[in-house]
């Protein structure tokens, strides 16, 4: 089973997993380019090698892609929703309530902005981060 991502949007979805087939098939070329060999000619299983690398690498920036705009829609979301809802003291008096939050959305721009906030919920973040996702 080849792992892939799921996202909330549907087409982040189905454009990660577009890129994760795209990658696959690369490698698959890639690897398989000296099998061809045998059937034919060098250069056109240096040709199929050549494709499969960049189809590989033209699925890993999809899937890159994908994932940062993911994760700045999640962390955008995460900032619009605090202020709407007027958490931010709630955040800067409470070491648990930051951590919540940064659980909720975690990632170095959401640390930063707790860190503002609050500086004692920011350095715990930052000294368990990894053990915080």
């Amino acid at each position: 089973m080849i792992p892939s991502i799921k996202y909330k949007s549907k087409l982040a979805s189905l454009i990660s997993g577009l890129g994760t087939v795209l990658a696959v098939i690369g490698v698959f070329l890639f690897v398989g380019a000296d099998k061809f060999q045998e059937a034919m000619d060098a250069k056109r299983a240096e040709m199929i090698g050549g494709i499969g690398a960049i189809l590989l690498i033209a699925g890993l920036i999809v899937i890159g892609v994908v994932y940062m705009t993911m994760k700045k829609k999640s962390y955008e979301k995460m900032i619009q929703y605090i202020k709407e809802k007027n958490l931010e003291p709630a955040i800067s008096s409470s070491v648990d309530n930051a951590l919540a939050v940064y659980k909720a959305c975690p990632g170095t721009k959401m640390e930063k902005y707790i860190a503002a906030l609050n500086p004692e919920a920011g350095a715990f973040i930052k000294k368990n981060r990894n053990k915080l996702k």
